[in-house]
């Protein structure tokens, strides 16, 4: 269970992202203009797979990246769950049960944190340095894929690929060495759907 929250937290870190122009531009350009908007919340749709399940299960709900720079999952359907990740802690929410797991105890999971933080604040910099990058297509339509070069980080995450339109993120799927899978497409930013 708590690697299944920690792969889904790496997951939905990612929405929000908005590259700019991307005609010509690297992998590391796109990152670099990555601006992410803060206190709106971004509807997902997403599937997830992995070896235990006949079919991929889907999911929709919100997330969103705060002035903050907390992060939070809030899963609608088929059930309600609140995730919420910060520089200090994992917090699950789920059926009246609330897990909280620092990351003071989980240094690979800072580090999974640290680059979901730098991809959304464009820190092009953190992320050579935690990822290898490759474009996969530019333009209109971009796609980028990241592999972790950090053994904690690729424990977690084997790949990542996202993609977008113009200046938005609208799809991401991450990939594990397990086989499991995770594809969330994203909506448009709306007004804020975490609870206070």
């Amino acid at each position: 269970m708590i690697r299944a929250v920690k792969v889904s937290a790496v997951v939905f870190l990612l929405a929000g992202m908005q590259p700019g122009q991307t005609a010509t531009m690297s992998a590391q350009d796109i990152v670099a203009s990555v601006e992410t908007q803060r206190d709106q919340a971004v509807a997902f749709t997403e599937l997830r797979m992995n070896p235990l399940f006949a079919k991929p299960l889907k999911l929709s709900g919100t997330v969103e990246f705060t002035s903050d720079g907390a992060l939070h999952k809030l899963v609608e359907s088929p059930f309600k769950e609140l995730l919420s990740i910060s520089s200090e802690s994992i917090v699950l929410e789920r059926d009246g049960t609330r897990r909280v797991m620092s990351m003071r105890k989980s240094g690979a999971m800072f580090g999974v944190y640290r680059g979901m933080h730098a991809l959304l604040a464009g820190d092009a910099v953190v992320i050579a340095q935690l990822y290898q990058l490759e474009l996969l297509a530019e333009g209109a339509a971009w796609s980028i894929r990241l592999v972790p070069l950090e053994a904690g980080l690729a424990k977690f995450v084997a790949s990542m690929t996202v993609k977008g339109e113009a200046n938005r993120v609208t799809f991401l799927r991450t990939e594990q060495a397990d086989g499991s899978w995770q594809e969330l497409m994203f909506d448009q930013p709306q007004s804020s759907s975490v609870p206070p």
